[in-house]
């Protein structure tokens, strides 16, 4: 009892003691193993044999380097599930590693996407500015450091590409769009001077300046590079320009014309009229077909009399024979030009010979004349278009099937991509041969080989994917054959074999094993040969068969026990508050472990009744918890309630009225006696809260009369302080005021004579200083305070003096609080003549402060 006190140990007998030996510590790998492991990593080729390397007895700084010396994502991935369930240091190594790759071959990938789609825009005829900033965010968005520097400098040299671009771009639109408005500007003055000279005949001078501007400006043409919209724009403007120059050209043929018939040097000729260069602008050639009428009808007049007669009669007789004609050679002439606008060039010929045949025994109109020549020029023009252009869209194909042939030693080449390419290539060859055009031995030649050469490495990928299929199938044959090598107890007579748990674990494990592997394969239709799938998934499901039938028999066994513990955990719902039932619940979960670890069901079998399971047993822990909440719902409504209690008395302040404070408390308390229990783990704490709380409160009540004499003193110097500003005059009188009324009132005894004395000093009638000696000597005995030494001898008279009048009345006299407020009133009343008589009454204001007046 002495050794355990003082906590002595008692030796124990030699015999008794048991001697451990120290671990001994581990010797560290000798230099020379270290460099042999290093040597055997650094030679080992690829990344399962560094994985072989890592599974080895090895130091786990050698095993480690292993691991960080695998390159592919498979390695990485296969050592991760290598080192899964041990060797957690080499199992986060290789997963990091495995992570980084994969980071690493993510962004590289969308690296290049970028760098291809900033190529792409590149090559756009408008970059659009959203666009722009999307890929800029995108590139942003990569970690960098994981990808080449070839990709980084790709997508700078791009990226700098299109910025050139843009700056190339906005100084040739700056440069079209002035070139534009000086087009606008001159095509406006021409439009205006040709429709005067038109008109009049005069100002020709500036309508040939008008002419200059435009040969000008097509002189000074925009060089386009590139820019197909602008290129249009431009090429639209100078149209434009153009058919103004041919304006120009044909107003002054006519204005020649018609000077020289106004001159009568010329006859006016209609058909020479008709016979010059159009114009287009209609306004324009109205006014000279006016003018032309005119002096036509002027100059011609007479012949015209003459010769109305002779037309009248000719064209009579002729009417009826010609307008047949004109009709079918119109009809004839419709058709031929809806088949062309269809794009019918054969049958746009037929009708146009129709029409030529026509034409022998007819001479029609000018309009119809023309309408001929521009139907046969268009006709002529589309057949050798069409001859011309098969011949070059075959070879333009034979050139991409040369390029598709070079690109064949290109690292990078995606096989499916460009098979797809060589199969798109044969079929628009076969679509030309359907549509005609030219065509000859040598393209197809051409052609054929270049697509046969580009089509090698489709080959050669065609092969290898046929050798990958026949390994996985070999493969599938081996766990197939490992599968079905695996024995079963051979039953006696007819009474099944009985199988050992040890025995269904095996029979599940190697089932396990030949699923999981079987799926590393992957889908059987995508990775064996056609031919050989239905034999195969046939000798697959009959070993697979072989195993499960007994398996299958013992599962069913097991899975009936487990029906039975769900039956019994659902009968424990109903005594869900027995103080026992939860330890009848640990029980049968106990027993469900138990028969998990004995042999494992089927994966969807085991999660059903796993989850019918445990919906029972949570059913008997809900309803037991749903009877707590109810009582802990109560009880944290009690602790609310006395939560908002606490609220209530933190509510008040120290400059609350005194009666609120006592009311508030006076009902808190009750309220508080009167609400139900608080939770028990935070009881303790709530009380503490309240009885703190109110303590605070209690002190608030105390100290009110205090703080309220504290502001009235405080406001009796303020506005003492305000009387002697106005007194000096250092202030104008409203700001004055409003400090007055900003300041705390004060009881009418000391209020009514400093508004007095205010008044007074702001209507500039200041009160006589008067001498309070008298006062101040009785304040300073009312209030126990020291007088200044010139003033003891009075004030020793002053106490002589009262205590004789106490003597002769035969009472005590005593000052009271009033007797204080009325001397007090009596020395702010007016001001004081000295200095030193300020300063004793400053004293006494600020002893106030320690003695309230209360009544």
């Amino acid at each position: 009892m002495l050794n355990n006190l003082f906590k002595k140990t008692v030796a124990k007998p030699a015999e008794d003691i048991i001697v451990s030996k120290p671990k001994a510590k581990a010797k560290p790998l000798p230099a020379t193993d270290t460099t042999d492991w290093q040597a055997k990593i650094t030679a080992a080729t690829d990344d399962a044999a560094r994985l072989a390397l890592a599974l080895e007895k090895a130091p786990l700084k050698i095993r480690l380097s292993a691991i960080e010396a695998m390159e592919t994502e498979d390695g990485l991935k296969a050592a991760e599930r290598e080192f899964r369930e041990h060797d957690r240091s080499i199992h986060r190594e290789a997963k990091r590693r495995l992570e980084l790759k994969v980071a690493e071959r993510l962004a590289r990938a969308e690296a290049s996407t970028l760098i291809a789609s900033a190529n792409d825009l590149a090559q756009l005829e408008q970059i659009p500015a959203n666009r722009l900033v999307e890929l800029d965010r995108a590139w942003h968005e990569i970690n960098t450091a994981l990808l080449l520097p070839s990709q980084v400098a790709a997508y700078q040299e791009a990226s700098e590409k299109i910025m050139q671009l843009l700056r190339a771009r906005g100084d040739l639109q700056m440069l079209i769009k002035r070139w534009t408005a000086d087009a606008d500007r001159a095509l406006a003055e021409l439009q205006a001077g040709s429709i005067a000279v038109a008109e009049t005949g005069l100002d020709r001078d500036k309508l040939g300046q008008a002419y200059e501007s435009l040969d000008r400006l097509l002189q000074n043409l925009p060089a386009m590079a590139d820019q197909d919209a602008l290129a249009r724009d431009v090429a639209h403007k100078k149209g434009l320009l153009e058919s103004a120059l041919q304006l120009a050209r044909a107003l002054d043929a006519r204005l020649t014309f018609l000077d020289n018939v106004i001159a009568d040097t010329a006859a006016a000729d209609t058909a020479a009229w008709h016979a010059l260069p159009a114009i287009a602008d209609t306004t324009v050639a109205a006014l000279l077909n006016a003018r032309y009428e005119a002096s036509r009808k002027t100059k011609q007049q007479t012949e015209e009399s003459i010769k109305r007669v002779a037309r009248a009669e000719s064209a009579d007789k002729k009417k009826i024979e010609t307008h047949a004609k004109v009709v079918a050679l119109t009809e004839q002439l419709d058709t031929a030009e809806a088949a062309l606008a269809a794009g019918h060039i054969v049958e746009a010929t037929t009708a146009l010979a129709a029409i030529d045949a026509a034409l022998k025994d007819t001479s029609p109109q000018q309009k119809i004349q023309s309408r001929i020549a521009a139907l046969r020029a268009e006709i002529a023009r589309l057949k050798g278009w069409q001859h011309w252009g098969g011949g070059r869209v075959r070879e333009d194909l034979v050139g991409e099937a040369e390029t598709l042939a070079k690109a064949i030693t290109d690292e990078k080449l995606h096989i499916k991509t460009h098979a797809d390419a060589i199969e798109k290539l044969r079929e628009r060859w076969k679509e030309l041969d359907k549509l005609g055009g030219a065509t000859n031995r040598e393209l197809w030649t051409n052609f054929d080989n270049a697509l046969k050469t580009a089509y090698l490495p489709v080959s050669a990928q065609l092969a290898k994917l046929k050798a990958v299929r026949q390994e996985n199938l070999s493969t599938r044959n081996q766990l197939i054959a490992t599968l079905g090598a695996v024995a079963l107890p051979v039953p006696e007579g007819e009474t099944k074999a009985v199988l050992s748990t040890e025995q269904l674990r095996e029979l599940s494990k190697s089932l396990d094993h030949f699923q999981v592997e079987w799926r590393k394969l992957g889908p059987v239709e995508h990775t064996v040969p056609h031919k050989a799938q239905e034999a195969l998934l046939a000798r697959m499901k009959s070993s697979i068969a072989r195993l499960e039938t007994p398996l299958n028999d013992a599962r069913h066994v097991e899975a009936s026990k487990r029906e039975k513990l769900i039956v019994r955990a659902k009968a424990l719902t109903a005594d869900s508050q027995q103080r026992e039932t939860i330890n009848k619940v640990r029980e049968l979960q106990a027993e469900w472990q138990q028969c998990a670890k004995s042999l494992p069901l089927q994966r969807h079998v085991e999660n059903k009744l796993w989850a019918e399971f445990k919906a029972a047993t949570d059913a008997v822990f809900q309803a037991r918890d749903a009877a707590n909440t109810l009582r802990d719902g109560v009880f944290q409504a009690n602790a609310k309630v006395r939560d908002e209690l606490i609220a209530k008395l933190n509510a008040l302040t120290p400059d609350s009225p005194p009666h609120e404070i006592k009311r508030t408390l006076s009902d808190v308390d009750q309220a508080w006696r009167r609400a139900g229990e608080a939770p028990r783990a935070i009881a303790e704490k709530i009380e503490q809260r309240y009885r703190s709380v109110r303590d605070t409160v209690t002190q608030y009540a105390a100290g009110s009369a205090k703080r309220a004499w504290q502001k009235t003193a405080d406001g009796l110097r303020a506005k003492l302080a305000l009387c002697l500003q106005a007194e000096a005059s250092t202030s104008n009188a409203d700001t004055i005021n409003e400090s007055w009324s900003a300041e705390t009132p004060l009881p009418s005894v000391w209020d009514k004579p400093l508004r007095a004395r205010l008044d007074a000093a702001l209507s500039g009638n200041n009160f006589a200083a008067t001498n309070k000696n008298d006062e101040l000597l009785k304040l300073e005995a009312a209030l126990e305070m020291e007088s200044p030494p010139e003033f003891q001898a009075a004030r020793r008279e002053m106490k002589l003096r009262a205590m004789k009048n106490a003597i002769e009345a035969r009472q005590a006299v005593t000052v009271t609080n009033a007797d204080i407020e009325l001397l007090i009133a009596a020395v702010i009343s007016s001001p004081m003549p000295e200095s030193l008589a300020s300063t004793r009454l400053s004293t006494i204001l600020q002893q106030l402060l320690n003695r309230p007046l209360t009544k």
